[in-house]
């Protein structure tokens, strides 16, 4: 075990440990002002910025409070951290101070409410190893007792298992963008898809609702009538400020003073445009603290996303997602591998001019001129779009206009389809299945396999619902 600081980042990440795992739940808590504290739920462990806990509930002497937790080595922290200034801490209700308490000055929300509940509980730095030990071994024998039952099955029937829930993903997805089609037109239902798929897990929901708020017809109608190389540019202009992103909505920024002139009459530009469209069209932008940039590579910030998003609705424009789709289908329905190669190519966007070496709109805050980056979209999240979006919404039309030559292709393509960039979940789960000495390993095998242990472990594994998943799976084998 690493040495713990008294003032190191990983002692408030094991602090974290022992919150998730319930050590405080043990204990009897009070406030600095002698109130009695019940911990109820911890909430979810939250990676991204803000408080530690997201949704957690605690229980002040007989009233019940939701909210936030955030877990700190000293009181002052709050404020050298500057959650004192940040909206985001205002739904905490639990501040949770390590160590003897002292004179402090209290932690105020940026909303001037007073913090419900401020606790001390004092642990000392040499019982971390010990703790942090007991807890491990606590969580390791509780998962033993429950070991997966799929991953002591022979081989051959463990990859029927993993193909059965993939086509269930499949499936899944496919009904899902049906419902959606009740609402909204094909074209729609596609953008919506692309939007999230681009967001990430971090921004998913800002790039919904940007896409719902400026649909997919109405940017398709504000650029079809100008020439080609006024389009681009037209629905950069339009979706950054949708966004709440140009710089003039960001206070901290003073665009015109820019001192490249090139970057100032290309941000410019776009300042025109949102402009002239907000006047005519009256939206209210999503604001900025919606989105998070927070633990991301500058490469893949929404900022970035919405300039690849630029170039793929141009290359939809004329055809619309749907229609351009399905004829890539047909044209290119006896060759597997070429017809994979045009789809995923729809979705690569290549780093043109001022996005080669910013990631955000601003001069101050951009690449090394030596490190020129090359796409805005690349080759792996183009793969992910086209099985994850693109596949199951031509299976959802497939079905609906009961065209089984259709549905049938998809299919096939599915199961052939080659494998994406492995992730976190396909390896864990492929360690999980396929560590015995006579198993053999699938890592080479293609994409739906992948989405296949995705399913198993997001319905079942993160639940520990392993009762659940064997009633699912044993049927294959009554």
């Amino acid at each position: 075990m690493k040495k713990i600081d008294d003032r190191s980042a990983l002692a408030e990440e094991l602090l974290c440990e022992l919150w998730e795992k319930k050590y405080f739940c043990e204990l009897k808590l009070r406030t600095i002002a002698g109130e009695t504290v019940t911990i109820v739920s911890t909430g979810e462990h939250n990676f991204d910025a803000g408080p530690d806990f997201k949704n957690a509930t605690i229980r002040l002497d007989e009233q019940i409070i939701s909210g936030d937790v955030e877990i700190h080595r000293a009181p002052e922290d709050w404020y050298q951290h500057k959650h004192h200034a940040d909206p985001a801490y205002n739904k905490v209700v639990l501040h949770l101070i390590i160590g003897v308490q002292t004179d402090f000055e209290p932690a105020v929300r940026l909303d001037r409410r007073p913090m419900p509940a401020e606790v001390f509980v004092d642990i000392p730095e040499s019982r971390f190893p010990e703790l942090i030990r007991k807890y491990q071994l606590h969580y390791l024998l509780k998962t033993n007792d429950q070991s997966c039952r799929l991953s002591q099955m022979k081989t051959d029937d463990i990859i029927a298992v993993i193909d059965q829930f993939a086509r269930q993903r499949l499936i899944a997805k496919a009904e899902r963008f049906k419902e959606q089609h009740q609402w909204c037109s094909w074209n729609q239902v596609l953008y919506q898809g692309l939007m999230e798929a681009l967001g990430y897990s971090k921004n998913q929901t800002p790039f919904r609702k940007l896409a719902q708020i400026i649909p997919v017809e109405a940017l398709i109608c504000e650029c079809c009538s100008l020439p080609s190389y006024q389009r681009l540019h037209r629905l950069q202009g339009i979706l950054f400020g949708a966004a709440g992103l140009l710089p003039s909505q960001n206070p901290s920024v003073d665009w015109r003073k820019i001192e490249d002139a090139e970057i100032r009459n290309y941000i410019q530009m776009l300042e025109s445009i949102w402009q002239e469209f907000y006047d005519r069209i009256g939206i209210q932008p999503l604001q900025r603290a919606e989105w998070l940039f927070f633990r991301l590579r500058p490469a893949n910030f929404p900022t970035r996303r919405l300039a690849g998003v630029s170039q793929i609705l141009l290359r939809f424009s004329e055809a619309g997602f749907l229609e351009k789709l399905l004829n890539i289908f047909n044209g290119l329905k006896d060759n597997h591998t070429a017809l994979v190669r045009e789809l995923e190519r729809m979705f690569v966007c290549k780093t043109t001019n001022y996005w080669a070496y910013h990631f955000l709109l601003s001069d101050n805050e951009r690449f090394d001129r030596n490190k020129k980056t090359e796409t805005l979209v690349g080759e792996n999240r183009a793969r992910d779009i086209v099985v994850n979006i693109a596949l199951p919404v031509i299976l959802a039309y497939a079905d609906e206009t009961e065209d089984a030559q259709l549905k049938a292709l998809v299919l096939q393509l599915y199961q052939s389809y080659p494998r994406a960039t492995s992730n976190f979940i396909v390896k864990k789960m492929n360690d999980l299945f396929f560590s015995k000495p006579t198993a053999a390993p699938i890592g080479h095998s293609g994409a739906m396999r992948q989405q296949g242990m995705t399913h198993i472990y997001k319905l079942y594994c993160r639940k520990k619902e392993c009762d659940r998943c064997q009633n699912e799976w044993k049927q294959l084998f009554d």
